[in-house]
């Protein structure tokens, strides 16, 4: 399998095999998926079929990434973060708690971009951290025991992540997971226990911190986030539950936030990046979404979540999905695996 610009290839064999590439690695065997019709037809006709998740050994469980939703494994969990995150994501929660947050950090964001022009990308990337990173957990940075930056807490976990998918020998050979961490040449278990413990750590501590508050103010002066509002809604059914449904809904909320604290800053930074080099790139198209924001808006006053919509400006609206379309986030998704056999077309 390639171990960088996947997609590239995976055009290429689409053009040699057909549509549906079979690949047999050591210990794996991959379906490449490269027809969108196919690709509807078989995640989501066929969804309740093809939505569990393979395992993945060094990054899931040697070092905990597998109890993130990403990799959660279809079950009563996989459906609770589901739950979960439709409630954290639907559009009226997010534009009432965290719409004035969200316009007040971009308007620091045009205001710096006047200053440091050249430095676009930079603050792009603090602007889209700080925003997931109060949307989850109320707060980009603390002051406890020195201060913690929660903005470079998201850095070291990408840097984990990117380091423990890049393919492990124990992920072709599970066996290898129980040869331990002194054994000469297992510096793969060392790290893996190292990163363990400094990516549970990091997502614990980010839970504890809003949760500490809130048992001491019941919530009362916190900035909204997901993590106050699931626990408002967990504790405000403390006497319907038992002491062992409390700790399995306080562990489902701070795994579901930290995988929302760790998708959502590099997805939504991609994504506007892509959109500025196609504003750069294609001019007229600029102009023309220009002229339809000033005919809106006018030149009084900045956009606000309200001016949002196909009603108001389809242009733009296309626009921003078009550079989605154009350069996706995570262009090969996240690889899935079939709960039962299956034929597919013979």
């Amino acid at each position: 399998m390639p171990r960088s610009k996947s997609p590239l290839t995976f055009t290429k064999w689409r053009d040699i095999y057909g549509p549906l590439t079979w690949v047999v690695t050591p210990g794996r065997q991959f379906l490449i998926v490269n027809d969108y019709n196919m690709l509807r037809e078989l995640f989501e006709k066929r969804g309740n079929i093809y939505i569990n998740r393979p395992r993945h050994i060094m990054a899931g469980e040697l070092v905990g990434i597998s109890q993130g939703t990403a990799l959660t494994q279809y079950g009563p969990v996989w459906r609770q973060h589901r739950r979960f995150l439709s409630r954290a994501l639907f559009a009226p929660v997010v534009k009432r708690d965290y719409g004035p947050m969200e316009i007040r950090k971009t308007i620091r964001f045009l205001k710096t971009l006047l200053d440091k022009p050249d430095d676009f990308l930079l603050e792009n990337q603090k602007l889209m951290a700080e925003v997931i990173t109060e949307i989850a957990y109320g707060a980009h940075k603390d002051d406890e025991d020195g201060g913690h930056d929660y903005v470079q807490m998201q850095i070291n976990m990408a840097t984990i992540t990117f380091k423990t998918v890049q393919g492990y020998w124990v992920d072709l050979f599970p066996w290898m997971k129980g040869i331990p961490a002194w054994f000469p040449f297992a510096q793969w278990k060392r790290d893996a226990q190292k990163w363990s413990k400094e990516y549970n750590r990091t997502r614990d501590y980010l839970f504890q911190s809003v949760k500490k508050k809130f048992l001491t103010t019941n919530g009362e002066g916190m900035q909204p986030s997901f993590v106050l509002n699931m626990l408002k809604e967990l504790y405000g059914q403390l006497s319907e539950k038992g002491e062992e449904e409390l700790i399995e809904g306080e562990q489902a909320i701070t795994n579901v936030s930290f995988s929302f604290f760790r998708a959502g800053g590099e997805t939504t930074e991609s994504v506007v990046r892509s959109f500025l080099l196609a504003m750069a790139l294609f001019p007229e198209e600029q102009a023309r979404a220009r002229a339809e924001i000033d005919a809106l808006i006018g030149q009084d006053r900045f956009p606000s979540l309200e001016d949002r919509g196909f009603d108001k400006m389809p242009y733009l609206e296309a626009t921003i999905l078009e550079s989605v379309r154009w350069n996706p986030p995570a262009s090969t998704g996240v690889p899935h695996l079939p709960l039962v056999d299956d034929e597919f077309r013979g």
